[in-house]
């Protein structure tokens, strides 16, 4: 009988015509890699019969790092002085995401620490292991709106007023509870020879709404005296009365006429002399704010946001 072609025959434990028995063993004899690497492979070849010869050999056994990605939801815009707050993503490894931080913003560990207004971008990363390769990384940015906004809303859309008098207008301020700075006020596009003022002047940071209380005060028209003085008409007053006093000596020898006349110079010498100091009067119109309607804007600042409201000043 012809002996069976190689590899073709069934093995056998005692030895008879078979299949050839064989081993496979890796380098660190447990048969199995538990972690992505390269390892070093050994096969043997026992013969059961006379047809094979023993045989081995060795090789070797890559085992790749496994991918994975990381999921981090969206973050939601915020506002400047907000508390510090915590965020999460998970990587498909089950390892453990680091953050980091760019912007107008710090993290530590998981925690999040807003540094100004503006925007924030925060990265999820995961390096990987022996038996996964790192994540692609994940940033998510929001905006940081100014902690320092308020909401400003006036009472009147308008206001009247008769010039010298005053009108008051009520200016709500309602500031947002992450207000880090004082608020202050202002007005301008007032009428000529007005001003105004408020009350309280400014508010302090994290107030409750506040009604403020807007004045006027505008300048009512006046006359003033101008006084222009009269040195000629003293003078020929005088002059007049030197010329009396001598006609009185001249005619000293008439007693009557010199009595009467002695009278009569005294009396104009009086008159001259109470004339010539005083001076002819003149009155002169002085504007006050003038008659007319005017938008008037009312503006409040804080160091990060500003706003405006406007009404109109009618004056009459």
């Amino acid at each position: 009988m012809p002996p069976p072609e190689r590899g073709s025959a069934a093995s056998s434990e005692s030895g008879r015509p078979g299949r050839p028995l064989s081993h496979c063993n890796s380098n660190n004899g447990a048969g199995a890699a538990l972690n992505a690497g390269t390892y070093a492979v050994s096969a043997s070849f026992i013969s059961g019969d006379a047809n094979y010869s023993n045989a081995s050999g060795s090789g070797s056994l890559t085992i790749g790092q496994a991918s994975q990605t990381i999921t981090f939801g969206a973050l939601a815009a915020r506002t400047f002085g907000s508390p510090d707050f915590p965020v999460s993503a998970t990587a498909s490894s089950s390892l453990a995401a680091s953050f980091s931080a760019s912007g107008n913003c710090s993290v530590a560990g998981s925690t999040v620490h807003l540094t100004g207004a503006g925007s924030c971008t925060i990265t999820a990363s995961q390096a990987g292991n022996i038996n996964f390769s790192a994540a692609a990384s994940v940033p998510r940015s929001f905006i940081i709106n100014p902690g320092d906004d308020f909401a400003i809303a006036l009472t009147l859309p308008s206001v009247t007023v008769t010039a010298g008098q005053s009108v008051t207008d009520h200016i709500m301020i309602t500031p947002s509870p992450a207000t880090l700075t004082p608020l202050t006020l202002t007005c301008s596009g007032l009428p000529a020879k007005s001003s105004c003022t408020f009350a309280p002047g400014s508010i302090p940071p994290g107030s409750a709404p506040t009604d403020v209380v807007l004045t006027i005060t505008t300048t009512a028209s006046t006359t003033a005296a101008l006084e222009r003085p009269q040195p000629f008409y003293a003078a020929w007053l005088g002059f007049t009365s030197l010329g009396l006093i001598g006609l009185v000596v001249v005619g000293a020898r008439k007693k009557k006429t010199s009595v009467i006349l002695g009278a009569l110079s005294l009396m104009i010498i009086l008159v001259a002399s109470g004339c010539g100091g005083k001076s002819q009067s003149m009155a002169t119109p002085v504007a006050g704010t003038p008659a007319s309607t005017s938008t008037v804007s009312v503006t409040a600042a804080t160091a990060g946001s500003t706003h405006s409201a406007s009404f109109l000043l009618t004056v009459n």
